[in-house]
């Protein structure tokens, strides 16, 4: 037996139907009842709106109105408790609106008895809980999923602010004596790991840089960051690339406990000489396109990635370049990109791509067809990796 008992309003405008059903109610003897009594559709619908009582048995006739119209007035006040329809007939259509008016119950009062009408109750409250329960879990699910649409509106927000930051660290100019360049930079995501730069050193010699931390999002934006500012600082202190790495590479090691591994391409175009220093760390290894258009050179001198060790000693390579020629350092996002077959772009495909191209195509022309190969080449795929193409021509 249940220790608290179970407040029955019961609204009825007929005292002698009320008192029949009051004994009914004394004879269940499972549970505590406490009853109370409303003799109008005035004074039921003010306790019903104080939702203090378990259950409501409603009479479906109250003077001029009826019982439907005292539940669709409870519910719209806001009350929530069971209700058991009472009426002196069975109709099947009276039934089936007060279900649909809220009541969870419908007994015919000549057929009654305790057993039955303490079923009806009992059923009724479990069904309530039931329902309540849902309800809750519902208002639980809407609260969180407001709440998860709120954090999502933040991130984009921090994402976009992200993405306008990393685009404002790329360079707004490309040029430098003797040089025509184009540049494309496509981040998997909002924000990405690659980045390049082109400065000016000196009236004679153009920096360009290129650069991929492994990894992908704003953890690797972050530190794409970092690099970029070490970079920057050390390029204006010094013209020798192998300076610039290993200043560079001490800076990574010493921000990070752990290893953090950024693959660079860094050159140095002297007009004057006609000349190219460059040191590759763990990069894809850029292509020179010579002026005939079709004989192409890979620049295959090497380091190891930054960051991995401290102390890393680099070799700044030289090579001469003439007119004509066009370097194309790209990330390795552009040849291990995925078709849907999962087969990778490679670096054959992109030999071919710049092949087909006449040789008086310029470093836009490069760009435009290794662009669109590309997609073309990927379709629906899932990109998986930063893309970054730099393509520079010796005027």
């Amino acid at each position: 037996m249940e220790n608290k008992a179970i407040t029955i309003l019961l609204i009825d405008d007929d005292e002698e139907d009320y008192l029949i059903t009051r004994d009914l109610l004394k004879d269940i003897k499972s549970r505590r009842l406490d009853i109370q009594w409303a003799s109008t559709f005035e004074s039921g619908l003010a306790l019903m709106k104080q939702n203090i009582h378990d259950v409501f048995l409603i009479d479906y006739n109250l003077g001029p109105y009826n019982g439907l119209d005292l539940v669709r007035e409870a519910v719209k006040g806001g009350c929530t408790a069971p209700v058991i329809m009472l009426t002196g007939q069975d109709d099947e259509k009276t039934d089936f609106e007060a279900m649909e008016a809220g009541a969870v119950d419908y007994l015919i009062k000549g057929e009654i008895n305790s057993a039955l009408l303490e079923r009806s109750i009992r059923y009724s409250l479990e069904r309530n809980r039931e329902e309540e329960e849902l309800r809750q879990s519902h208002q639980m699910e809407r609260e969180a999923r407001e709440k998860l649409e709120e954090a999502m509106k933040a991130i984009d927000m921090e994402l976009e602010m992200a993405k306008k930051v990393q685009e404002s660290m790329l360079p707004k100019e490309l040029g430098g004596k003797g040089l025509t360049i184009s540049a494309g930079y496509f981040p998997c995501g909002r924000v990405g790991g690659d980045l390049y730069d082109v400065i000016k050193i000196d009236e004679n010699k153009t920096c360009f840089l290129i650069f991929d931390v492994v990894g992908h999002g704003v953890p690797a934006a972050l530190i794409s960051a970092m690099a970029k500012v070490a970079f920057s600082k050390n390029i204006a202190l010094t013209a020798s690339p192998d300076e610039i790495m290993e200043r560079v590479n001490m800076e990574i090691v010493s921000l990070f406990e752990e290893k953090r591994h950024i693959t660079a391409f860094l050159g140095i175009y002297d007009a004057s000489a006609k000349e190219l220093s460059y040191i590759k760390a763990g990069h894809p290894s850029p292509l020179i396109i010579h002026a005939n258009g079709k004989e192409l050179d890979h620049l295959t001198n090497n380091g190891l990635p930054l960051g991995m060790f401290p102390d890393i000693k680099y070799t700044t390579a030289k090579i001469a370049i003439a007119a004509g020629d066009t370097l194309v350092v790209y990330t390795d996002g552009l040849t291990e990109c995925c078709n849907t077959e999962d087969k990778t772009f490679g670096k054959k495909r992109l030999e071919e791509v710049l092949r087909n191209l006449p040789k008086e195509s310029m470093p836009d022309d490069y760009l435009g067809a290794l662009i669109k190969a590309q997609f073309i080449f990927t379709r629906d795929a899932v990109k998986m990796d930063d893309i970054t193409i730099l393509i520079i021509k010796i005027s």
